[in-house]
């Protein structure tokens, strides 16, 4: 019998997690051979780990090592390329952990708690910080001197979704759009980004903005998210697996990404489907935003407006249906038609050297201040 394989079913329990992938026939006999590293960022450094730095981290640091990842429930599709992946099993607990992320960092008392009973339990428990060194409100110097590894993983058909879903969103007339009706969304205050809460009235207002222009939502619930599915029946399509691999696969099928100061364009991306983000200017080019862009998705359309995050966590319904819905339904009907799926890229699993130099566009940081004028006198 293996203890090694006893013990991670016992300290996954006891500890508070699931362990949503592993093949018992990998895990090692040798507990010196096992490395765990703990992570609950936001979606945006969840992109940045996934696609640019743990693959590269595991293969020049731990290549001989037993690898458990432990993070978000569902997410596992993402990194195909650990060992084994934990999510934790208080689900209800999401909002909560989710609103302290900051970054690759994470405050939530919850969090440093796993942290604590994590290091009692394993010898060899990896910093986050030990991976993300190589990046602070965009990605160092040092790393970008270099070719980057880029991975993106896998997208199914789908068939994946189940019958009806497929039936559903294929008889139903007009573009679909995907959005999800997350809780927080994202401000940048004081140099950095942090969580706000968000209005469920804002997602009830755009859900109907949508449907009034004849588009077709199809909402991703989760336990990120509001469920405002009481309010829409009949009118939209729900989907709620909490499975990642299905996520993506369900956003390639509808066709475009809504993303509204919450971060799930970067699904988008490794979906390799068009999106609509909706973000602040002072956030995207602070956090140079535009690089993993460039970096992982430099053919796949997008489209960005730029406005202030404040417009829906303090803005009345009056005031969305004036600004910032009909500017969202004004540039999906410019964007969705032009639209060729045939020319989408590829959604095979792809580990492929880019040049920083070469894809990623240069943005100059905005100048505020007083622009001084010379008033000729006579």
């Amino acid at each position: 019998m293996n203890n090694v394989s006893d013990f991670l079913k016992r300290a996954s329990q006891r500890n508070g997690f699931v362990r949503e992938r592993y093949e018992e026939k990998n895990i090692p006999t040798d507990f010196g051979d096992v490395c765990i590293i703990p992570f609950f960022g936001d979606f945006c450094t969840l992109f940045i780990l996934s696609s640019l730095f743990l693959h590269v981290f595991r293969k020049k640091n731990k290549t001989s090592k037993y690898f458990i990842l432990c993070s978000y429930p569902g997410m596992a599709g993402l990194f195909p390329y650990v060992d084994e992946y934990w999510g934790f099993s208080d689900e209800g607990q999401i909002s909560r952990i989710y609103e302290k992320a900051i970054g690759f960092e994470n405050t939530c008392d919850i969090i440093t708690v796993y942290k604590r009973n994590l290091n009692e339990f394993f010898r060899n428990v990896i910093d986050i910080k030990e991976i993300s060194v190589n990046y602070f409100n965009g990605l160092k110097k040092e790393f970008t001197e270099k070719d980057i590894e880029v991975f993106l993983p896998f997208v199914p058909s789908s068939s994946i979704l189940g019958k009806e879903f497929v039936r559903q969103i294929n008889n139903r007339a007009g573009f679909k759009v995907l959005f999800s009706p997350t809780i927080f969304c994202k401000l940048w205050h004081n140099g950095k980004s942090t969580n706000v809460r968000s209005k469920k009235d804002f997602w009830i207002a755009l859900t109907k903005k949508l449907i009034a222009n004849g588009f077709v939502p199809v909402i991703w619930q989760s336990n990120f998210s509001y469920d405002i599915s009481p309010e829409f029946i009949d009118d939209c399509l729900f989907f709620n697996d909490k499975d990642i691999t299905k996520v993506l696969s369900a956003m390639r099928t509808s066709g475009c990404v809504l993303d509204v100061f919450n971060g799930i364009s970067r699904f988008a991306m490794m979906a390799r489907t068009p999106f609509l983000c909706i973000d602040e200017r002072s956030r995207y080019n602070n956090l140079k935003d535009y690089e993993v862009e460039d970096l992982s998705s430099l053919e796949l359309p997008k489209q960005h407006i730029f406005t202030f995050s404040t417009i829906i966590t303090d803005g009345t319904i009056e005031m969305w249906n004036q600004d910032i819905l009909q500017c969202i339904v004004s540039r999906l009907n410019l964007f969705l038609p032009e639209l060729d799926r045939d020319n989408w890229p590829m959604t095979s699993e792809i580990y492929e050297k880019v040049s920083y130099e070469e894809v990623v566009r240069e943005i100059e940081p905005l100048k505020l201040g007083i622009k001084l004028l010379k008033i000729n006198r006579d």
